[in-house]
């Protein structure tokens, strides 16, 4: 009895983790910016630096922070440009 209701106390501890693959294509969400004639300022997520995001930008000046050099999450710069673009 007491084996068993200790596996039901586990039970509800457990976690259970999904792995997604997700794919992001920036290249089409840049193309998108500077179609639009749009400027965005993305803050790094490390150091709260602005990074603009403009007609002039690439993929590479984007990946990481020029103020502390910290390397920017592909997905959560996708996530500010679809918001921005909305």
């Amino acid at each position: 009895m007491y084996e068993e209701a200790g596996r039901l106390g586990n039970k509800d501890r457990q976690v259970i983790v999904k792995t997604t693959n997700v794919s992001v294509n920036l290249n089409a969400l840049l193309q998108q910016v500077k179609d639009g004639g749009i400027v965005a300022v993305y803050r790094c997520p490390h150091c709260g630096g602005p990074l603009k995001v403009g007609k002039d930008t690439n993929v590479e000046s984007l990946r990481t922070c020029e103020h502390c050099g910290s390397e920017i999450e592909a997905v959560d710069l996708a996530d500010f440009l679809r918001s921005a673009l909305s």
